[in-house]
């Protein structure tokens, strides 16, 4: 018959003693998620947003190097379903897909819906300016050093 004894506790178990931790409610979650969700909906409906065989015929190239793109994470390639993604129509233009490669090891990440948010969201480094605007006016290298920072 084996006996339980107490361990006594030893001098470097500390406990913490700061603020309680806030947590979001699980309603508070969902409203998140939803409002997430929206957003997301309402991104992949915008006029630029295009198939990948729209984006094939834009860039002049054949569906299986779009397919290709999307698979080896070179293109911008959000998913509708899990058979159907959206890809913005600017990418393919040359400013921005020379730097779309950098920018994706700069930020470490694959992510197309990372990548997007990144491009699309003013920031003060740049003026007030989208990474996209900023790209498109031939700062890669300053866009660049953001992506690198934001990482």
């Amino acid at each position: 018959m084996s006996t339980l004894t107490k361990i006594p506790r030893v001098a470097s178990e500390t406990r913490y003693r700061g603020p309680k931790p806030r947590y979001v409610s699980a309603a508070e979650t969902r409203r998140l998620l939803a409002r997430g969700s929206a957003k997301l909906a309402e991104r992949l409906r915008a006029d630029d947003m295009v198939t990948p065989m729209a984006a094939a015929q834009a860039a002049d190239v054949t569906m299986a190097t779009v397919r290709t793109w999307i698979d080896d994470g070179r293109a911008i390639a959000v998913s509708v379903s899990r058979s159907t993604r959206r890809l913005p129509r600017w990418q393919f233009e040359p400013a921005i897909w020379e730097a779309l490669p950098q920018l994706s090891k700069a930020l470490n990440s694959r992510d197309s819906w990372m990548l997007l948010s990144f491009l699309e969201t003013p920031l003060g480094g740049l003026g007030g300016l989208t990474p996209r605007q900023a790209l498109e006016q031939g700062q890669s290298q300053r866009v660049l050093a953001l992506a690198i920072e934001e990482a």
